[in-house]
């Protein structure tokens, strides 16, 4: 952010070297672990998945893990495409997310369980002058390293502390980027949307280890979200973006999404399944930790090896029903506004950008204003019978 000059060397490449170096100068990494890791590098060849395709009975076990991180993958796609967008770089929506199904397709055939989706961090990249070429390396790099059994080769050598930086960089600039681009009446939503992946990172990183919790956990694992942060980041921030614009036909939309959403499992909650609806979900068992007794519509049971106590009823409809409950509210005032006791939707940032450029294309350019001038002058010149100045025409 600095912009220091880092001469030939790109400034990722600085940091990742320095990195490696204060790593193994700390003993975060030794020789020990690169000769242990040395032992899976060989020439592993390449496999199908096809074989998994013989047994189905496990895909209900699953699916409720799969639909979020799908629904998740293609969120994050929309907003990077987004964000590239924000940055001068225009890519079809339609292409990203058909690329994105493709390449997960592709990747499944060949037995990876992970779904391919757009680079986070367009900005980044670009202000790193990361190109298309970058993509390429990358590529290549990640076939061939799979190939061979070179990444735990890689993960020995290299210490997370110097990759940590690089990723807090990207996000850093994701960050300012947000700032930037939005109208100040939107930083309360951001505010909003940050935090389901603040509280995804509080769980998993352990804060309720060893069952260090009480009643206000529930905040935390309702944010983290079974859907994933990301989803859950999208949907809250949307609603309050248009709240804050007025735009209560759209927040109402979002509110009913939300509750569809919740009752099922996407947000709230640990999977996916209709059946569960008014099933109690595991992660919300951290009521009083270290509990001997439970009170009244609470039953025993184990967070971190640790006795405590969790609802006997789900939560998912109590979800539901606050985004319903929301979603009346957003008809209300939508009510109001036809009646004109509440103020007009405010443009959006769209809108705002397309009335600017239309009033830029109608102001006169300076070139324009220059001929402009030089052509009264030379009218005034000759209705007084004076010649023109020559320095005149010449500007």
């Amino acid at each position: 952010f600095g912009d220091v000059n880092t001469g030939s060397f790109p400034k990722s490449l600085v940091v990742f070297i320095v990195g490696v170096i204060l790593g193994w100068a700390d003993s975060v990494t030794t020789g020990d672990s690169v000769s242990d890791s040395t032992d899976v590098v060989k020439a592993w060849g390449i496999s199908t998945g096809l074989s998994a395709l013989g047994d189905w009975s496990t895909v209900p076990d699953y699916i409720g893990t799969i639909i979020p991180v799908a629904v998740s993958a293609v969120c994050g796609s929309l907003m990077n495409a987004m964000s590239a967008a924000q940055a001068g770089d225009n890519y079809p929506v339609v292409e990203v997310t058909v690329a994105d199904g493709i390449g997960t397709i592709v990747g499944a055939v060949f037995g990876t369980p992970f779904g391919t989706s757009v680079y986070i961090g367009h900005p980044a990249y670009k202000k790193m002058e990361a190109g298309i070429v970058y993509s390429l390396i990358n590529c290549a790099a990640f076939f061939i390293f799979g190939i061979f059994g070179v990444f735990a080769l890689i993960a020995a050598i290299v210490p997370q502390q110097a990759v940590a930086p690089l990723i807090l960089f990207v996000g850093l600039i994701i960050f300012a980027e947000t700032f930037s681009t939005a109208p100040s009446r939107h930083y309360p939503a951001i505010g909003i949307g940050l935090m389901p992946s603040v509280c995804d990172w509080a769980l998993t990183n352990g804060m309720n280890y060893n069952s260090v919790g009480n009643s206000t956990y529930y905040g935390y694992v309702g944010l983290k979200s079974g859907g994933g942060a990301i989803l859950a980041s999208l949907v809250l921030t949307a609603i309050c973006v248009h709240t804050i614009d007025r735009n209560y036909i759209h927040g109402l939309a979002w509110s009913v999404a939300a509750a569809v959403f919740s009752v099922f499992g996407l947000m709230h909650q640990d999977e996916v399944s209709a059946k569960s609806v008014g099933e109690p979900q595991s992660s919300y068992c951290a009521y009083r930790a270290g509990a001997t007794s439970c009170p009244d519509r609470y039953t025993d049971c184990l967070s971190f090896g640790a006795p405590t106590c969790a609802p006997l009823a789900s939560v998912a409809t109590r979800f539901m029903t606050g985004y319903l409950v929301l979603a009346g509210f957003f008809a209300f005032f939508q009510f109001l506004q036809m009646r004109g006791y509440v103020g007009a939707v405010l443009p959006s940032i769209a809108e705002q950008d397309e009335k600017a450029y239309a009033e830029e294309k109608l102001k006169p350019s300076v070139v324009t204003e220059a001929v402009k001038q030089v052509a009264a002058q030379a009218t005034e010149g000759e209705a007084d019978g004076a010649a023109v100045p020559k320095q005149g025409l010449d500007s």
